[in-house]
């Protein structure tokens, strides 16, 4: 009887610990699960963009029921669009540069310094034809991650506008160089 309940409490006792275990793990990950579907923890990102604007007192315009934002910060005009993309929005600023179609010099320099400027960012600098004005406008795209856990999100939305910003300015010195260096070819050609 002895040896029965030398072997037997242990085992007991091993059984009872597994059970408890499995049973805690079970309840934190049930706990995570109703945690991160609790309406209060997920906020959508049209609501989390409207309270962070709030907070940064800055102008904004919904259009397209919600889907989309015009914004304004330090003088420049933004579109914050792909509201339902899970954890991110879109960010673009739209023609802040434009140049005459028939500039056939001037367009080799921006799609030249484009190019560049997307090799050197994580910005998206693109170009567009409006054939009625018969002019190129540059554009800038990030995409960002955007949810409620991002610590300081008011200062990392204003970093992000920010970066755009300065693309602005990587892509003038990229358009500065590119010139630079062909007057410094038509110079030598002479």
């Amino acid at each position: 009887m002895d040896t029965l309940l030398t072997v037997f409490i242990p085992i007991i006792i091993c059984a009872v610990g597994i059970y408890l275990f499995w049973r805690y793990k079970n309840n934190k990950e049930a706990k995570q699960n109703t945690e991160y579907s609790n309406p209060d923890f997920l906020e959508t990102n049209s609501k989390l963009l409207t309270n962070t604007l709030k907070k940064l007192h800055l102008s904004y315009e919904k259009i397209n029921n919600d889907k989309s934002f015009a914004i304004t910060y330090q003088g420049e005009h933004f579109i914050i669009y792909d509201l339902d993309n899970g954890p991110f929005i879109n960010i673009a600023d739209t023609w802040w540069y434009d140049s005459p179609l028939d500039d056939i010099e001037n367009l080799t320099l921006i799609r030249k310094a484009v190019n560049e400027c997307n090799y050197h960012t994580g910005v998206k600098l693109m170009y567009a034809i409006n054939k009625e004005k018969q002019v190129v406008g540059i554009h800038s795209m990030a995409t960002i991650f955007w949810m409620r856990q991002i610590p300081d999100i008011e200062n990392y939305f204003c970093s992000m506008l920010t970066r755009l910003l300065q693309t602005h300015q990587l892509f003038f010195r990229e358009m500065e160089e590119l010139r630079r260096e062909r007057y410094k070819t038509d110079k030598n050609e002479r």
